[in-house]
Formats: C-alpha cells, structure tokens, sequence
C-alpha cells in the first residue's frame, strides 16, 4: 500500500448521525453539489424518497470492524460497539478502502453511514493527513427519531402490543449513537460542522450550509412539502 495515495488534495465528507437522523437527506445534498457519494444499488429504498444513500463497501468495512470489536459476535448497527482510534486493524481497513476509492475517483467525495458514529476514532486516525470535512446532523425533536426507529423494527417485535416496551427499546437505541458521536469528537479534539435536520429543512439552514461549505448550485432536492410521511421521510 503506497502512502502516496492518501495525499489526495480532494477533501472528503464525512457525514455522522444516528439512524433517522437525516443523514440521507445531507448525503442527497452532496450529490446534488457534485460531490460523489458512492451510492449502494440498494438505494432508494421504501422509507424515503432520499433512500439510504450509503456506500454499500463502507457499510461491509463498517460491519465488519465492529463485528471484531465485539470479540466474535455479530455487531452492526443494530448491536453496535465502539471502535477505538488505537486499534491498528480499524485504522489499517478504512485506509485501504480510502485508498481505493482515491485510485478510482478524482475529486471530492464522501461517505454517509450511521455506522461511522462508533468509528469516528479510526476514521480520524486514518484521514489525518487529508483534508476532511466533518458534518454532524441530529434530530432536535428526538421523539420523532424514536417513532421512525419504532417504524423500522421488525414486525413480529411490533406485534407484541407493547407500545411502552418498543419506545425505550428504540429510545435506547438512539441513545448509543448520541452517546458514541459525543465520545468519538471529544476524544478526537475535532469540533464538527454541525445542523439539525429541522433546519435542512428550512431555507435559512440551507443557506448556512451553502455558505459554509461554499456550495456552487442552489439546494433543490430538499423540499419540505415532500416531507408527506412525517417521521420517516427524507431521512
């Protein structure tokens, strides 16, 4: 592996947040601005018009990290555990999966994947002598999050009629992903660009996002109106 293919001057977007955070909606906007995403063929899905808008090569890196961090167990983003920045087989994994996106693609890119909010250490660790961007978007109404991940679990848990018992079991859930995204920007002394989906949403946040990041084309694939199924569009 030749450390001269992480010298790339393109700056990388690394969005982080939780599942139904709006992730897929700040990704959609990347892509809008030309900035390739790598979006998996799996993309859209049935949630959303936005999709997952995920690279489907992070999520099997992502998957597989995690799944080592847990000793032998099955870990992903359902069973999620943190990856520190000191674990040299992380840091070595996402080098080489930037590297091949950098000897395949020229100019800027980025990646989306709720997984990334126990990976921020080893992603920091591994884009250090990179330009990187880093962008934090979280639900302010986070009981709305919890109704979108309640939407998602799987149907035999909802079956159960245990409304009480599905909210913490999603509430908690949610939490981790807080939890892991504050630890990770803390340990890494990184303050991320950050925004609500609320804002995204509005035209007064995507204007603070164009001027932050410099964005050449006006935001259009974010419409509120589209936002026709609540809790679970657009995310």
């Amino acid at each position: 592996m030749k450390s001269s293919h992480l010298s790339t001057q393109s700056p990388i977007y690394i969005i982080v947040g939780g599942p139904r955070s709006g992730t897929s909606a700040l990704a959609l906007v990347l892509r809008e601005q030309g900035i390739q995403m790598f979006v998996g063929s799996d993309s859209p899905d049935l949630d959303s018009p936005s999709g997952n808008q995920e690279d489907a090569l992070a999520r099997l890196v992502h998957n597989r990290l995690m799944g080592r961090n847990g000793l032998g167990k099955i870990c992903n983003w359902d069973n999620p555990r943190y990856v520190l920045g000191s674990n040299p087989d992380a840091v070595q994994h996402i080098k080489a999966y930037i590297n091949f996106r950098i000897r395949n693609h020229t100019g800027s890119w980025g990646l989306k994947d709720p997984r990334l909010s126990f990976l921020i250490e080893p992603w920091h660790m591994a884009t250090q002598a990179m330009p990187v961007y880093w962008i934090h978007i979280y639900r302010e109404n986070k009981d709305a999050m919890v109704r979108s991940l309640i939407a998602m679990l799987p149907a035999k848990l909802r079956y159960c009629k245990d409304d009480q018992g599905l909210y913490r079991l999603a509430a908690n859930w949610a939490e981790t992903y807080v939890l892991a995204i504050e630890l990770g920007f803390a340990r890494i002394g990184i303050q991320p660009y950050q925004l609500t989906y609320e804002e995204l949403l509005t035209l007064e946040g995507q204007a603070r996002l164009s001027k932050q990041f410099k964005f050449q084309v006006p935001i259009r694939c974010i419409r509120p109106d589209l936002n026709r199924k609540g809790d679970r569009t657009f995310c």
